[in-house]
């Protein structure tokens, strides 16, 4: 689910905020933890806008949306900045989102993901291992290396299985993927209950 408060350009923030909410505790009703897993919120953790436009939003708003969301369900906060916004300046360089997860992870006490031009197995060991967030998400690096976890994988040492296809490919020793049964999502693939 991503968020950017754009309410708050139209109406108070704590409206964009309710909705949030409102739509977590949908999310979580209908599809239990026990079938997907996480549920992940995407944060625009600042609302970037030129100097002396209305509808700005701070990473202190961010960290307060985070202990709301967090006794609703939410597992994990994916920390973001700005790029809903048109024409933000946004500073960008190697891991620049990453404080923002740093502090809403200490702040509001829930897992985050931290994401922001990370592209090496390195820089995403350091994010984890120094508590500045508790996972790395990847967009554009995976786009151009499709490859990339089993990849850092192994420069990081750690064993991990590859698709039986491409072991052909693989470091020696590689383990073929086990296949992946999908009987235990028939439930989530159904018609929506009717409450």
């Amino acid at each position: 689910m991503s968020f950017c408060p754009r309410s708050a350009t139209v109406g108070p923030i704590p409206t964009a905020v309710r909705l949030r909410i409102a739509l977590g505790c949908c999310v979580r009703s209908w599809l239990p933890c026990a079938v997907f897993g996480q549920n992940e919120h995407r944060c625009s953790c600042v609302f970037l806008r030129p100097i002396g436009s209305m509808g700005a939003w701070d990473i202190q708003q961010s960290v307060e949306l985070a202990r709301q969301l967090k006794p609703l369900g939410a597992d994990l906060i994916d920390c973001s900045s700005g790029g809903n916004v048109p024409h933000a300046k946004i500073p960008v360089g190697p891991g620049y989102q990453t404080p923002f997860t740093e502090q809403i992870r200490r702040e509001a006490s829930i897992m985050t993901g931290a994401v922001g031009m990370i592209t090496s197995s390195s820089q995403a060991e350091h994010i984890v291992a120094e508590g500045q967030a508790d996972a790395v998400l990847l967009a554009r690096e995976i786009l151009r290396k499709p490859y990339w976890p089993l990849h850092a994988a192994r420069e990081l040492g750690q064993p991990t299985s590859w698709p039986a296809q491409y072991l052909r490919a693989a470091p020696e020793g590689s383990q073929p993927r086990a296949g992946v049964n999908l009987k235990h999502l028939e439930p989530c693939l159904e018609e929506p209950r009717k409450n």
